[in-house]
């Protein structure tokens, strides 16, 4: 997974419950691109994030997924449902295009996309494209 090294480390202080849930599972958060390192008591550091993650969202990011690991949402027994969970946290937290994207940033998410395991649904099991035949698009705009 590309991973980016943060020039400016963004520090977390957790209440000693959470702190504990992320202290167990910093193995997990380093397999999958975040690599946080304890900084103090209840304070912790990280130093890369996902490339796909902003700096400014890895504070919520992590708490949201310190609470899923509590709630026993991410499981540790089976890694692939843990990964769906975890690709599901990060589509609501992911970067989005901007607006005005032009037609080489789409083909290029089209690759990216086609290049996937599971191109037809996104990590939260929404349709990723819908096909049209000539047919139907005439139908639809009634030529």
């Amino acid at each position: 997974m590309p991973v980016q090294s943060l020039l400016l480390p963004v520090q977390i202080e957790l209440n000693p419950v959470a702190s504990a849930v992320l202290t167990d599972n910093l193995g997990f958060l380093r397999d999958h691109g975040l690599e946080v390192s304890e900084f103090g008591r209840n304070f912790f550091r990280v130093d890369a994030l996902p490339a796909w993650m902003e700096p400014g969202d890895a504070e919520g990011f992590i708490r949201d997924l310190v609470g899923a690991l509590r709630e026993g949402r991410i499981p540790r027994t089976d890694i692939d449902l843990a990964r769906d969970e975890l690709a599901r946290l990060a589509a609501s937290k992911a970067v989005r295009l901007q607006p005005a994207a032009g037609e080489r940033e789409a083909l290029a998410l089209l690759r990216d996309l086609f290049a996937t395991s599971s191109p037809v649904s996104s990590p939260s099991g929404h349709p990723t494209f819908v096909e049209f035949n000539h047919g139907e698009l005439a139908r639809r705009f009634q030529k």
